[in-house]
């Protein structure tokens, strides 16, 4: 077993990211961030628990935050596909809350290295793939009302 983790690579936001709705941007780039300082504690040689736990709830919240400022928006400017629209949303805070039982569920026996390893690996695979996702039809339908 290593003392400690492999380097991951950092999360960089690039203009080629944008979505061009100011307020899922500034929210989106915020994600990579808070990513790179999860994945900071994980590469540490002493894992910080609570440093890891408190950048943890920082995404959770955000993401919740983020997925209601969305939705709000979305609803406002009248997108035909809301409901569609929650109901991934609704998975994607199912698989936070599956991830995080997981963690701390007993019969997983993860170190604090390990887990804080996961949590990192967790945010940055849902930063890329979220935001990658970003420029689906909800956003795309955001930024022409806006037009």
């Amino acid at each position: 077993m290593t003392t400690h983790a492999m380097k991951r690579q950092r999360l960089v936001w690039t203009d080629d990211k944008n979505t061009g709705v100011p307020e899922i941007d500034g929210q989106h780039e915020s994600f990579y961030g808070i990513a790179n300082a999860l994945s900071d504690f994980a590469e540490h040689p002493v894992i910080d628990k609570n440093g890891v736990r408190q950048a943890w709830e920082k995404l959770v919240d955000h993401i919740y935050k983020h997925f209601e400022e969305e939705e709000g928006l979305l609803k406002r400017r009248g997108y035909p596909k809301l409901k569609e629209h929650l109901a991934e949303h609704d998975k994607y805070r199912e698989q936070i809350k599956k991830f995080f039982f997981r963690l701390h569920n007993s019969t997983t026996n993860l170190d604090s290295r390990q887990q804080a390893e996961a949590i990192a690996d967790f945010a940055n695979e849902w930063a890329v793939k979220h935001t990658l996702a970003a420029k689906q039809e909800a956003i795309i339908f955001l930024k022409k009302d806006r037009q």
